[in-house]
């Protein structure tokens, strides 16, 4: 089945997506189903929580990237943006829900469909978040107003003003919440709120049938403030236990005071204005930057909640302290917090990194400081242990001389250990290292996809791991917990700073995805930049944070070297590399291992240093004869032999300490090599390029323009060509400029427009067009009247054009040329309007190889080839360049010309020798004029490159963003004529007489401009 529009499409490819993802996560937790009864299911859980929450990341990720390669990069617009990411999110979450749902009623007891689930927590999403993902929405709510932006803006505002005056009573209503059943219990739990230091709350209860969820939260309200548990959550608890719990959420209700709520509601009310009205304010301003509000606002936004959400997990600590003055009972407290987790489902024990990520604390965490501030108040010593731990003896899975002792000194790591051996032979072992429990923050079983493992991390960063068999788990599990209060606390700057590091990340990844649907030539880089982001996102280490911070800073500086031929969005992603790279060098600079991570750093240095390598095979490559292979690094593919090795060693240098760092930095600067041997600048000065030649300069008179006739295509026509007389243009809307499904007629006079269908169009006259109709298989040449395309004065039949990937015809006066280059052959017919005569000419060469024939026997010869021509070091040359441009230009039996430059040569209108031929760099052009008949080139103007460029036979047009340039270079002598406007990098030109055609595309694509400009 063919989808017929693109909103189809989009929703096919979300859709497959969701499958896709919904299949890999049900595949992923079928091996748990086997392993209810096993004692560390807790922790195969959680890593399959990360498995699907990675899943579900990464589809967000890539959905975009699917849409632009299937759809194109069009189909990606601002106004899309939120649709896209809350409809194609929740279409993906609805599918990993769906795999996920047989584990999760196998392992907590659920009996609801899939119907009930996928309803239940999308109210509950709506419920807890909704108002702030109407916050994000603001801007696009005030864009797809149908009138002015203001009146769209005041209408959003009223509704978010209206959310946020009523969001208790929304949030009791999607949650489907009812009064607490009165009883013993409830009484129970309004003692406890009158002793409190705030308004007494409501107890609520909700949840949905066949559902366990257990939980209980707060609702902050400064007259109708409340308490709202599951329904589940009840039935597991005993009353003592629930006081508690109870008791922990009314201290979250004595956080927010009358004062604290005040400034919520204050900075609430900003945001709702600044959502609504911000861009409507910003467009008096500045409406190109207010194109860009609505992602900007997202990511500032994000900052915000990322720093509210930072705070918590401190709050939590403090709410379980304030919740044992209330209750009384500090068991009860430990009781209930436990039968939370297992209710859950979630292990006691979380890695150090998690924990720091985390809104709340681990389990054992949160029992460590209760039972802490139970001791303070009973007069206890803190450093009094709760429980004894009696030596526990751990061999290594696989190995037996390894092993662990836990007991109450510490953890003995030991090697070398004689079989048997019990707790009483530690001097036995060859070698032994100890850490007191005091200097651990980090001593939890995890499971991996080859068994469980015992990951210990030390105060310094150092962490230690042993494998473990199967049946030495559960004896672990029981020393662990004895174990837990004796630990040292996490440290750190806490979740702030991670949440800073994640966005960070963010901004570099949203900077890359632009810059990654712009030009080919460096799309490598920003996709690499783009998946590291999201593994600094996933892992927060310092070494993975240099490397992005080196990779986006020397992505941006290379990528801003051009800017000139950025769009506006990528422009808007470059700051974000910019502001992100920065940002996370800043971050990831020494002395943050506590709070991010040491790592294993030389390792990941080994790592980043091998992709300095290709740094010096490019050195090698700059320092031989031939010009074409450095160009190629330094241009054609500089972020590979350029940005690769500084990224490589930057992250190097920045992550380590020891002895990888010099040697690194040496191979990162080999990589600057064909940066400076084969820049433009460089290639002129010092290595001869034989088409990059010196020119005398052109002196040019500065001077405007008029407008004689402006038109709209409303439709993304582009190739666009002008009658002689500049009264008829056209433009096609085929996959290239020169040849299309159809092409667009325009009498410039009058505006009228007629479409026809051609595989190739050009003008006689300014009343005459010839056009190539189809079939491919037979196809004919017609003579037509521009305005009455359907009826033909003259046709011929043409050969075959087969396999032909480029059409191109041409007219001069009454003569006509038609070339097509398909895999293996071109030709090339030639002749008169109004004659049957054809001249034909075919040769063997592919669509990268072609000549250009002569009046005479001698054809010039152009042949794009995917390596250096010749050099002492070709081979080598050879394997770096590989798919890269460069071009050999020559004739018949001559000796060829071997250049590095984009060369593209036009065959001669009026039979001739000369064929004209424009090389680029990219920055500056050489337009020659090649003899076939004396093998001779001639070198007729040099200067910057342009949008676009045409030959008149005197003069050579070029287009640059601002203005046109009409040089004659043998008087070297010209004008620069300044624009109406300034053009983007999708402009194009022709010229006819003294008239030039100008089009440019309007409405982010959907149609296009012309304008035909005249010098004043």
């Amino acid at each position: 089945m063919v989808l017929a529009s693109t909103p189809l499409q989009m929703l096919g490819i979300l859709l497959a997506s969701a499958l896709l993802c919904g299949l890999l996560v049900r595949r992923r937790g079928a091996p748990l189903l086997a392993a209810l009864d096993a004692p560390d299911l807790l922790e195969r859980l959680q890593r399959h929580r990360g498995f699907v929450a990675g899943s579900l990341l990464a589809a967000l990720l890539v959905q975009p990237i699917a849409l632009a390669l299937l759809l194109g990069p069009d189909v990606l617009t601002i106004d899309l943006a939120l649709p896209l990411l809350v409809g194609g999110g929740t279409i993906i979450w609805a599918g990993v829900a769906a795999g996920d749902l047989p584990l999760r009623r196998a392992v907590l007891g659920e009996t609801w469909g899939l119907g009930a689930y996928l309803c239940f927590w999308t109210r509950l999403y709506l419920a807890l978040a909704g108002f702030w993902f109407a916050l994000v929405a603001g801007p696009w709510l005030t864009r797809a107003w149908p009138g002015p932006a203001w009146a769209g803006g005041l209408v959003t505002l009223a509704l978010l003003g209206t959310w946020l005056a009523g969001h208790e009573r929304l949030i009791r209503g999607l949650l489907r919440a009812r009064p607490m059943p009165p009883g013993p219990l409830r009484e129970r739990l309004e003692r406890i709120a009158g002793s409190a230091h705030c308004t007494a709350p409501r107890i609520d209860v909700f949840g949905a049938a066949g559902a366990s969820w257990c939980n209980a939260f707060a609702l902050p309200h400064r007259r109708r403030p409340g308490v709202l548990f599951t329904g589940p959550l009840l039935d597991r608890l005993d009353d003592d236990a629930t006081a508690a719990v109870f008791a922990h959420e009314l201290a979250h209700l004595e956080e927010h005071d009358a004062r604290s709520l005040r400034r919520l509601g204050a900075l609430l009310g900003v945001l709702c204005v600044l959502s609504s009205m911000g861009q409507p304010l910003l467009e008096l301003a500045s409406p190109s930057a207010a194109a860009w509000y609505p992602l900007f606002w997202l990511i500032g936004l994000l900052g915000i909640v990322i720093v509210r959400v930072s705070r918590s997990r401190g709050h939590e600590t403090q709410s379980d302290l304030r919740a044992i003055e209330l209750c009384g009972d500090a068991d009860a407290l430990i009781r209930g917090l436990t039968e939370l987790h297992v209710a859950n489902a979630m292990p006691r024990r979380w890695r150090a990194e998690t924990e720091r990520m985390s809104t709340h604390p681990s389990l054992a965490r949160r029992i460590q400081a209760i039972r802490a501030a139970a001791g303070a108040a009973q007069g206890a010593a803190p450093d009094v242990p709760t429980a004894p731990v009696a030596p526990l003896l751990l061999r290594a899975r696989g190995d037996a001389r390894r092993a662990l002792l836990l007991d109450e000194r510490g953890a003995h790591w030991l090697e070398g250990l004689p079989e048997p051996a019990g707790p009483d032979d530690l001097e036995l072992a060859e070698k032994r290292h100890t850490l007191v429990y005091g200097e651990l923050i980090e001593l939890q079983l995890e499971s991996r996809r080859g068994g469980a493992v015992l990951r210990a991390q030390t105060r310094r960063g150092e962490k230690l791991e042993l494998p473990l068999d199967d049946a030495d788990v559960g004896p672990l599990q029981a020393q662990l917990d004895r174990i837990d209060d004796r630990l040292a606390p996490i440290g750190g700057s806490g979740p702030l700073q991670d949440g800073v590091v994640a966005l960070a990340a963010f901004c570099a990844a949203v900077g890359a995805l632009p810059l990654l649907l712009g030009d080919g030539r460096h799309a490598v880089w920003p996709l690499v930049l783009l998946v590291l982001a999201l593994v600094v996102m996933l892992r927060r280490r310092r070494p993975e944070l240099a490397a992005l911070g080196a990779l986006s800073l020397a992505t941006g500086l290379f990528l801003a070297g051009g800017g000139s031929g950025l769009t506006g969005l990528q422009i808007a992603g470059l700051l974000g590399v910019l502001g992100g790279g920065i940002a996370c060098l800043r971050l990831a600079r020494p002395g943050r291992e506590a709070a991010l991570g040491a790592g294993r750093p030389r390792a990941v240095a080994a790592v980043l240093g091998a992709l300095a390598v290709p740094g010096l095979l490019g050195a090698l490559v700059a320092l031989g004869s031939d010009p074409a292979p450095t160009h190629l690094l330094a241009y054609a593919r500089a972020s590979s032999f350029g940005l690769l090795p500084l990224f490589g060693a930057s992250a190097a240098l920045w992550s380590a300490r020891g002895r990888p760092g010099p040697l690194v930095a040496l191979l990162g600067m080999f990589g600057l090599a064909p940066l400076i041997a084969g820049h433009p600048a460089a290639l002129t000065r010092w290595v001869h390029d034989p088409l990059a030649a010196a020119a005398p300069p052109i002196a040019r008179e500065p001077s405007s323009v008029q407008v004689r006739i402006e038109h709209t295509l409303d439709a993304p026509f582009r190739g666009l060509k002008i009658s002689p007389g500049a009264a008829l243009a056209a433009a096609g809307s085929g996959s290239d400029a020169h040849h299309g499904d159809a092409f667009a007629i325009v009498d410039l006079s009058s505006g009228q427009r007629r479409e026809v269908e051609a595989l190739a169009l050009a003008f006689v006259d300014d009343t005459r067009v010839l056009l190539v109709r189809g079939p491919r298989e037979s196809p004919r040449l017609a003579l037509v009247l521009a305005g009455r395309p359907d009826a033909d004065l003259w046709t011929l039949a043409l050969p075959p054009l087969g396999d032909a990937h480029w059409i191109e015809l041409g007219a001069h006066g009454e003569r006509w040329w038609l070339e097509r280059r398909g895999d293996t052959e071109t030709l090339r017919l030639s002749g008169r309007a109004g004659s049957d005569e054809i001249e034909q000419r075919s040769w063997s060469a592919p669509a990268d190889h072609w000549v250009i024939p002569a009046a005479g026997p001698a054809a010039l010869q152009v042949r794009w080839r995917t390596g250096p021509a010749s050099g002492p070091l070709q081979p080598l040359g050879a394997l770096l360049a590989s798919g890269m441009p460069g071009v050999d230009l020559g004739w018949d039996g001559g000796e060829p010309v071997h250049s590095a430059l984009t060369v593209e040569c036009h065959g001669p209108l009026d039979g001739g020798p000369a064929v004209l031929c424009l090389a680029t760099d990219g920055e500056r052009s050489w337009l020659w004029h090649a003899d076939t008949r004396t093998a001779r080139l001639e070198l007729l103007a040099r200067s910057e490159a342009g949008l676009a460029a045409r030959w008149t036979g005197t003069q050579l047009v070029r287009l640059t963003r601002d203005a046109l340039l009409v040089d004659d270079p043998r008087a070297g002598r010209g004008q620069r004529l300044a624009l109406p406007a300034p053009v983007d990098v999708f402009a194009e030109l022709a010229v006819a007489d003294d008239a030039y055609a100008v089009s440019w595309p309007v409405d982010g694509g959907a149609r296009r401009r012309i304008a035909i400009l005249a010098a004043d």
